[in-house]
């Protein structure tokens, strides 16, 4: 009898998410309404469970209505248009209710759980998955040693730069490049209607054979930088186009050593992954985390393949065979899409002294840019953020709690599982701070279990400022054009 009045609730919650659906179907006017009535019920629910049995059963219960809290509170909101929005509500109420039907079930036939040595062996496998994963990408994406002789021509390179209020940056930038030894390449920098003395600082490299190419504030329908990105490409005349942000910079030898990597691997694009500056000692909290993505999640059958924005490079053909900016021209990330779509002659580069490119972003900025990047990663679905959390979880803090079972249960068999476990996870999260900073990289001993808490808190900020607030990159609103998204665009 207990459990009478959550399983009605619950049951209730689930009709008025339907409804909501077939309001959003009709276009009526009182979907938001019933939505902003429906948040209520659902967290009466999902506190009823709590009340009457506390296990993890429920506590999970109610993470998840935290999250169906957001599916709703998006229709009342009214921030994308009807066909949107009631596709993606549709999809999330179908993963929710996958997600909390087996618990309810658990919890109306009293299922218990208990830490036992299985959960042990599930995490260590989980850890060993991530390590096999690591070692591939450290082995596949590193450096490669080509002498000159690989390249049979020397093609043309463009370096696109687009730069809005970087006066104190971008003379560095500028300068990195033009030690360049590469005897065909040019460089161009897009003024994106910078504020400061940006123009002016370009301009100032104009005898050099730095070109000034004059922006403009882009269509309320795409990102900014696409938009620059575009102007760039269509002012460029090379074979190769190199783009690059301000905080990056260049060896002399960087350009010769893409084109090695180009010519020598017969690719059609190319994602380098910098070395830090030293300057840059506090990403120990924050670059993990991005490179955690990139270098340690399982791609399957390589449909998804690491990229980065900070440095990346393509054919000028190529680029235009796979549709242009014009095809990304809301995507968050271009490059994952243009890696995916040549992903058969697509590679990852772990910077080294070969390549010789570092990035100089501070952790304020590489934290703005984990807020841009986390929720489009997740593919702009609060059901993949749920289920990121829940997986990230059961990964890193499943040991944790494996081994304090085992110590309270004197079992030595899952003391032992859950300490390798451990001892692998850290040595991966050393491996990547190693790339991230130079000094400090021995913190990695024991930041994982905060760099996990880091990482929810910036998956759940960037979806809530994605869904109701505001994601500006320098100074613009980049939640505008993302969220007047039509129904068939390049998936990344």
């Amino acid at each position: 009898m207990e459990l009478l009045i959550p399983e009605v609730a619950f049951g209730l919650s689930v009709l008025l998410e339907l409804l909501v659906y077939v309001l959003l179907v009709t276009r009526h006017r009182s979907a938001k309404f019933v939505a902003a009535f429906s948040v209520s019920v659902v967290l009466f629910t999902s506190t009823s469970y709590l009340v009457s049995v506390f296990n993890i059963f429920t506590a999970v219960l109610f993470v998840i209505s935290l999250f169906r809290f957001v599916n709703l509170s998006r229709v009342a909101a009214e921030r994308m248009h009807n066909g949107e929005l009631k596709r993606r509500f549709s999809r999330s109420i179908l993963w929710f209710l996958i997600y909390s039907i087996p618990l309810v079930y658990a919890v109306h036939n009293e299922i218990t759980i208990i830490l036992t040595p299985s959960f042990a062996v599930i995490s260590s496998i989980l850890s060993i998955i991530l390590l096999t994963t690591t070692i591939y990408s450290f082995i596949r994406w590193r450096t490669r040693r080509i002498t000159s002789e690989n390249i049979s021509t020397i093609p043309t390179v463009s370096v696109c730069i687009p730069a809005r209020n970087e006066t104190q940056d971008l003379p560095d930038c500028i300068e990195s490049i033009l030690s360049s030894t590469y005897p065909k390449l040019e460089v161009l920098v897009l003024d994106d209607c910078s504020h400061d003395k940006t123009p002016a600082v370009i301009k100032d490299y104009a005898h050099r054979g730095v070109r000034f190419i004059s922006g403009q504030e882009p269509n309320e329908s795409w990102i900014a930088k696409n938009s620059a990105m575009k102007k760039l490409f269509q002012e460029s005349k090379s074979d190769i186009i190199i783009f690059a942000g301000v905080d990056v910079r260049f060896s002399p030898q960087t350009v010769y050593s893409i084109v090695e990597q180009f010519e020598h691997g017969l690719l059609d694009m190319i994602s380098v992954l910098p070395k830090r500056s030293s300057n840059s000692e506090g990403s120990v909290f924050i670059q993990p985390l991005r490179y955690w993505w990139e270098l340690s999640v399982p791609r399957l059958f390589g449909k998804r393949p690491p990229a980065l924005s900070t440095l990346w490079a393509i054919r000028s053909n190529k680029l235009k065979k796979v549709g242009g900016f014009d095809s990304v021209k809301r995507s968050i990330r271009p490059e994952a899409h243009f890696a995916k779509r040549l992903r058969g002659a697509y590679r990852f580069v772990i910077s080294g002294e070969l390549v010789g490119v570092r990035s100089v972003k501070g952790p304020r900025e590489q934290f703005d840019t984990a807020l841009r990047m986390r929720y489009p990663q997740a593919r702009r679905r609060p059901e993949s953020v749920l289920a990121l959390i829940l997986i990230e979880f059961i990964i890193f803090y499943g040991p944790l709690i494996s081994l304090v079972y085992g110590i309270l249960n004197d079992d030595t068999y899952v003391k032992i599982i859950s300490i390798v476990s451990l001892c692998i996870l850290l040595s991966i999260n050393i491996a990547i701070s190693r790339l991230s900073v130079h000094k400090t990289w021995l913190v990695g001993l024991v930041s994982l279990p905060f760099l996990v808490i880091l990482e929810w808190y910036v998956l759940i900020r960037s979806m809530i400022a994605y869904e109701f607030g505001t994601v500006k990159w320098k100074e613009r609103n980049i939640c505008l054009p993302m969220l007047s998204i039509e129904k068939q665009l390049p998936k990344l």
